[in-house]
């Protein structure tokens, strides 16, 4: 037997099912960590970025779109997020150690 599509993991995650997001996060993490990982450099703040897509994708589960692929979603959510970062870094260089 396959395994569900994240179509239809998404959907049953926006019904409510906590086993549908889990599955969700854990197919997906290793590669939106590798994005961030690239696109920062730097293996904590790529996890935090993971933590924060995964919590908006939770929180904005109603706004999915059925028939609408996952993963393009998914990462056009961690797209900006990582453009945000950017943005708020630039604004607030690091202190010299």
């Amino acid at each position: 037997m396959s395994a569900p599509s994240d179509e239809t993991l998404m959907a049953l995650c926006a019904a409510g099912s906590d086993t549908a997001f889990a599955a969700l996060v854990e197919r997906h993490s290793p590669a939106v960590y590798r994005y961030f990982h690239v696109t920062c450099r730097d293996r904590e703040l790529a996890w935090d970025l993971v933590q924060e897509t995964f919590l908006r994708i939770h929180k904005h589960r109603a706004r999915y779109q059925p028939g609408a692929r996952f993963r393009n979603w998914l990462f056009v959510i961690a797209a900006n997020l990582a453009r945000s970062d950017r943005r708020a870094r630039l604004r607030r260089p690091s202190m010299p150690s």
